[in-house]
């Protein structure tokens, strides 16, 4: 029959048609490589902190910039000072007690710090080496300082026991030694004595630092020295005991390191108007917190970090004078041996550096000398 061929025909010609239509438009494509939120990429590691956090940046170490940084660590009812030379190296003097060597470790390491140069213990008690085995555990340390002074107490033979374990060098010191750490810097040991005592506090380890013009005393618990300082760690967190040569030493800026409410009645009255009346300004970690002083060998700020303004401002003090009668600067006491001199001899144009030679001179028993307190009502000047 034809009409099979032509059924054929038709057939053929409607699957040629077919073929030229376009593909559904549902017609999913599988890939052969992973989209790219799915590839296994190397994530690095960010160095730009959240903006979640709150976070305190530390102070740039000091290498090469010819600023030497003097760290009074706030460690409760305890001393630890951090010196920051000027060539980079560091020095840690005492770690505060056994509560506080966290808190003396974790400020290390907020300055960068994984090596102290130095290590120095200044005498044994509690409360200034608590805290070493901390320190001792965490860092690597190149050499250690001590008085040398016997003790039997488990926290020193515990921190003995570290240092000898850890092979650290190991020296005593005592009165007319010096320190080689930095060129710039000069280290005197002007305490414990050749023949100890037998206060345990009077052996401390004293140390006199000088960066061009300016003088830093670094006393532990011990009383009686009387060199002068431009900045004084005062003795023995304000005790009366340290109290007897204040006058002396005459600092510009003192810090007491002491614990707040603490049991022993620190500072005293008695340090504290003793330091007011040599003119010195106080700073007192209870107060303050950690006290930071900064200097470039001419002059030196003051920042702390319990008021408010210390992340917004520093006190810039000048460096005293030492080579005549009068002092200069915030310390103004004088020659009170003779009638030397009148108000106009003095540098502070408000009186009070006049006022700080009568009160000194009052305070030696030499009665108003230069005669300064010409109405006799106390004060000079006027």
């Amino acid at each position: 029959m034809k009409t099979l061929p032509i059924f054929a025909f038709f057939v053929i010609l409607l699957l040629l048609f077919s073929g030229c239509s376009a593909p559904s438009k549902d017609t999913t494509l599988t890939p052969t490589t992973p989209i790219p939120s799915q590839l296994e990429i190397p994530v690095p590691v960010s160095t730009t902190i959240p903006i979640t956090q709150t976070v305190t940046q530390p102070p740039t170490l000091v290498s090469s910039s010819g600023e030497m940084i003097v760290s009074f660590i706030d460690v409760g009812q305890g001393d630890s000072e951090l010196i920051q030379f000027p060539s980079g190296k560091t020095m840690l003097i005492d770690a505060g007690p056994t509560n506080a060597g966290s808190t003396v470790a974790d400020y290390l390491r907020s300055q960068g710090i994984s090596t102290i140069d130095m290590v120095v213990a200044t005498h044994p008690h509690e409360d200034h080496i608590g805290g070493m085995s901390e320190v001792l555990n965490g860092f690597s340390v190149k050499q250690f300082i001590d008085s040398g002074y016997p003790h039997t107490t488990s926290t020193f033979e515990n921190m003995l026991n570290l240092i000898d374990t850890k092979n650290i060098p190991f020296r005593t010191v005592s009165k007319g030694d010096t320190i080689s750490l930095d060129p710039a810097v000069s280290i005197s040991v002007l305490n414990p004595p050749s023949t100890f005592s037998d206060d345990l506090n009077e052996n401390s380890v004293v140390l006199k630092m000088t960066y061009g013009k300016v003088t830093y005393l670094f006393t532990g618990d011990a009383g009686g020295i009387s060199d002068h300082a431009d900045i004084l760690k005062v003795p023995h967190h304000g005790s009366n005991t340290g109290s007897s040569t204040l006058l002396q030493i005459a600092p510009s800026v003192s810090v007491i390191e002491v614990g707040a409410d603490n049991s022993y009645g620190h500072p005293t009255a008695k340090v504290l108007q003793l330091l007011e009346q040599a003119g010195s300004q106080v700073y007192r970690t209870d107060l303050n917190g950690h006290v930071v002083i900064t200097s470039d060998g001419n002059t030196y700020s003051v920042s702390q970090t319990k008021n408010a303004l210390a992340t917004t401002s520093k006190t810039i003090y000048p460096v005293t004078t030492t080579g005549s009668s009068v002092v200069s600067g915030n310390t103004a006491f004088c020659d009170c041996s003779k009638n030397t001199y009148n108000c106009p001899d003095f540098p502070l144009s408000d009186g009070a550096g006049a006022q700080q030679c009568y009160d000194y001179c009052i305070s030696q028993g030499k009665g108003d000398v230069h005669g300064l307190d010409r109405d006799k009502d106390g004060s000079a000047c006027e």
